[in-house]
């Protein structure tokens, strides 16, 4: 009997055993399963990004105000106006602009007024003595590749500067029509023009009747009242209240009776003009001097230069750009929204949610061949904003795992990877 009771518990203890044996081997496959799939899902929730050439520009969005040299034209008597130039035309230092009424003077004097004021210009700009048929001729020259290239550009519609091409045919016209009527005269010399100047002159009752250009510029007819104000002789002066007050809009001046001292144009410096703007201290360390950078004004991109800045009476930074270009129409514009993109840099793009710090290095996890990521230091980083990072490439660069390269597969999301972590 104690036998067979022996022979129960034997059997019974290796039931026993067997159970928490297939027990434990349960668990250690449920465990599997489990530490599988939290792997697999850490891989489903960790998002790549391939390397690519990308650029990133940083910019600053401000209101610009027009910085101008000019001088007004106004009327020194009353009586009836008469323009001889259109808005924007450009005229020389001594140029009949308008006309006063109040004479029966001829209109063929004026012009032949016109055509020897252009012609002692030429003269003094280089020339020995001037020929109204080479006059003519070049002209003409210049004429014929203005319509060839107008005619291309409406061709292509390639509008952007089709009416600079018009305002300049007009007038290359004009004083074509004007040396036109010389053309049969002798080749003239530098005195003999200045005394055939003087003598119309005289003829003209010239400082009454007509008005002259005090200096060489382009001819605008728009005014705001901040000419004196938001002269070039008058930078220093600015505060940045007077930029936030000013007004963007202009009246045109469109008069054709005018009383003594009354305005009528203004003739400004067309070589160059300013944009003023306010600016914070950062922005002033990291905007370069003399250096091109690109504004954005009304859907258009005009090259500038970083003037220079200084503080006003209340203790804040006024930046001053010198533009050099005609595509931005600043004689009918005072004040303009414009983004400013002060850097720009091309390369590697990289996001700035790949990057990581390690160790005060920072770098990205990039994905070798096996599915392994490895921590990569970022070297030459040239620029970032807010989103993404550039760093330098040359298509001469050898491929290394210590590198990176276009076409690299990185962690977009590294949180929680770490270096040598199996992710594929």
């Amino acid at each position: 009997m104690s036998k067979k009771v022996a022979r129960r518990k034997k059997i019974k203890l290796k039931a026993v055993a067997y159970f928490a044996i297939f027990s434990l081997l349960i668990i250690a496959i449920a465990i599997s399963l489990v530490v599988r799939l939290q792997f697999d899902i850490k891989k489903s929730i960790i998002k790549h990004y391939t390397v690519d050439l990308g650029e990133v520009k940083k910019s600053i969005t401000k209101d610009m105000v027009v910085i101008r040299d000019n001088v007004s034209v106004k009327s020194e008597k009353a009586g009836i106006l008469t323009k001889f130039y259109s808005q924007g035309q450009r005229v020389p230092k001594g140029a009949v602009i308008c006309k006063i009424q109040d004479s029966q003077n001829s209109e063929n004097e004026i012009a032949e007024l016109n055509k020897l004021n252009m012609q002692i210009d030429t003269l003094q700009n280089g020339a020995i003595n001037y020929s109204p048929e080479i006059q003519s001729k070049q002209l003409q020259d210049k004429i014929a590749a203005l319509y060839e290239d107008l005619q291309d550009r409406i061709k292509t519609k390639d509008f952007k500067y089709v009416s600079n091409i018009k305002s300049e045919l007009s007038l290359l016209i004009a004083q074509a029509n004007a040396v036109s009527g010389n053309t049969q005269s002798p080749v003239a010399n530098l005195g003999y023009l200045i005394s055939q100047r003087d003598s119309l002159l005289k003829k003209l009752d010239y400082g009454k009747s007509y008005v002259k250009s005090e200096m060489p510029g382009a001819l605008s007819y728009f005014n705001d009242g901040y000419e004196t104000l938001f002269s070039m002789s008058n930078m220093k002066n600015l505060t940045v209240k007077d930029l936030k007050n000013a007004n963007p809009r202009l009246v045109k001046i469109d008069q054709t009776k005018v009383n003594q001292g009354d305005l009528i144009a203004y003739i400004v410096g067309n070589h160059y003009y300013y944009m003023a703007t306010d600016i914070e201290p950062e922005d002033i360390e990291a905007i370069k001097r003399d250096t091109k950078l690109d504004i954005i004004v009304q859907d258009m991109v005009i090259n500038a230069y970083f003037y220079d800045f200084y503080k006003d009476k209340n203790g804040e930074f006024i930046g001053f750009f010198k533009v050099e270009s005609d595509d931005y129409d600043y004689l009918k514009n005072r004040k303009d929204k414009a983004k400013i993109i002060y850097s720009t840099a091309k390369g590697l793009l990289i996001p700035n949610d790949a990057i990581v710090d390690d160790n005060g290095e920072k770098g990205v996890y990039k994905v070798d061949k096996t599915g392994t990521a490895n921590f990569v230091k970022l070297d030459n980083i040239l620029l970032s904003d807010e989103q993404n990072t550039v760093i330098s490439y040359s298509f001469d660069a050898v491929n290394s795992p210590t590198k990176l390269s276009l076409y690299d597969d990185i962690i977009l999301t590294p949180k929680n990877v770490k270096d040598g972590q199996k992710v594929k």
